[in-house]
């Protein structure tokens, strides 16, 4: 087996990098994406809120296939959103709230057209799923996300998310998942 053609996950860590999946997430989501400076802003105060899964683990070959945010959010935030009190850009992530890891918004997962089919958005969300349960705090976490698709829906039930009674404010239907490791 060729392992070079084995999908590589790793953090977004340069501007680069991120510029190529805010570019993902702006083809994927169109008008509902999440502006280019709200996910910049984001990105700078938590780094490693930005997973990009490439298709090949070489470095010379290798094209990113889809990528995966999520950050970790106050508890008002948190409860302001699923309430649909405030639209998912008037979200405030700062890098305070990487002290909170109890309270976590996963924003995007997409993947290219093109590569969909490979279960590379199952891949994105367990390694996103097993990150947050080893950094929670209090052994508990609320977990929050979008879906913007009958596909992202099925893929997001999959690992025990459920439709939340309340869309965000502008309507967009959340999800939720309660992580209790005791």
């Amino acid at each position: 087996m060729n392992f070079d053609l084995q999908p590589t996950l790793q953090n977004v860590k340069t501007h680069t990098d991120f510029g190529h999946v805010d570019a993902l997430y702006q083809a994927a989501f169109g008008s509902a994406a999440v502006p280019f400076m709200v996910q910049k802003r984001w990105w700078n105060a938590q780094k490693i809120g930005i997973v990009a899964l490439y298709n090949s683990a070489d470095t010379a070959t290798q094209k990113l296939a889809a990528a995966i945010s999520y950050w970790s959010v106050s508890a008002e935030m948190y409860a302001k959103l699923i309430a649909g009190e405030i639209k998912e850009k008037e979200l405030i992530i700062d890098s305070n709230t990487t002290d909170n890891q109890d309270f976590i918004y996963i924003s995007d997962i997409a993947v290219l057209p093109e590569m969909q089919g490979k279960k590379y958005g199952f891949q994105l969300l367990e390694y996103a799923l097993t990150a947050i349960k080893n950094r929670i705090k209090n052994k508990k976490a609320s977990v929050c996300a979008l879906a913007f698709s009958e596909g992202g829906a099925a893929l997001l039930a999959k690992f025990g998310f459920v439709l939340s009674p309340n869309p965000t404010a502008d309507g967009l239907p959340l999800y939720v998942l309660e992580i209790d490791l005791f």
